[in-house]
């Protein structure tokens, strides 16, 4: 059976995982060229980037999350 705070860490992981791999698929495809202008060359790198922390603040907040379960038992 899932708890309520176990099922809300899988919905954390989830959600920064997606953030993660929409910041990759961001990042991955800008390149500049015909049509790029620098600006938004720039502006997809940042948003990437932004995509980037946001991800990586879910998963900050998931080991939190699971320290204070674990300190619970101590």
């Amino acid at each position: 059976m899932v708890t309520q705070t176990e099922a809300r860490q899988i919905g954390l992981l989830l959600l920064g995982s997606l953030f993660l791999l929409f910041g990759s698929m961001i990042a991955g495809r800008v390149e500049r060229g015909l049509g790029v202008s620098d600006s938004s060359f720039y502006i997809a790198l940042i948003f990437a980037f932004f995509l980037f922390v946001i991800g990586g603040f879910f998963f900050v907040l998931v080991a939190v999350i699971t320290r204070e379960e674990l300190s619970e038992f101590e």
